[in-house]
């Protein structure tokens, strides 16, 4: 679970601390940067303390790789200091799937193949069909509005069946 806000008071105060240790969330920018909640930068331009924060759990906490408070106006002008966070994606939901389709089983149903590796296999299936007509298409003419439309249309339909077998 990743959380940001706009608390409009200062982050350090207790009731803010509680909320966020009572849904077992941890500041990105004081644990990336091994910095104390009470030595963080204001993040308002007019203000003299943190009032903006971004919160993550455990689960996405071990996958963040760094964090910055942008300077006033750094990248878009603005009344509050921007945020960048870099997680690592690719990772996070490689172990998510990982945990997902061990030996070909899902959370949800224990007895089931992986609805992942269903849905994958269906829509490459689709996309081959896909590409055949396309190809076809390309040799018979250049395509015009109704050919884009009828594409368009075929794409929508693999998606939805492809989204009904799983």
């Amino acid at each position: 679970m990743i959380i940001g806000g706009d608390y409009n008071q200062n982050i350090c105060d207790r009731e803010i601390k509680k909320f966020h240790d009572d849904i077992g969330v941890h500041n990105i920018h004081q644990i990336a940067n091994n910095v104390e909640l009470e030595q963080m930068c204001k993040t308002y331009v007019h203000g003299s303390s943190p009032i903006d924060a971004i919160y993550a759990s455990n689960g996405i906490m071990e996958y963040v790789d760094g964090c910055k408070i942008l300077d006033n106006n750094e990248i878009v002008e603005a009344d509050h200091r921007g945020y960048l966070i870099d997680i690592a994606l690719e990772e996070y939901f490689e172990d998510e799937f990982r945990e997902w389709d061990e030996v070909n089983k899902t959370i949800l149903n224990p007895s089931r193949r992986s609805h992942r590796e269903i849905f994958l296999k269906e829509l490459e299936r689709q996309l081959e069909i896909y590409q055949i007509e396309l190809e076809l298409e390309r040799m018979t003419s250049t395509c015009l509005n109704e050919e884009i439309e009828k594409i368009d249309e075929l794409l929508t339909q693999i998606f939805c069946d492809v989204t009904k077998k799983v």
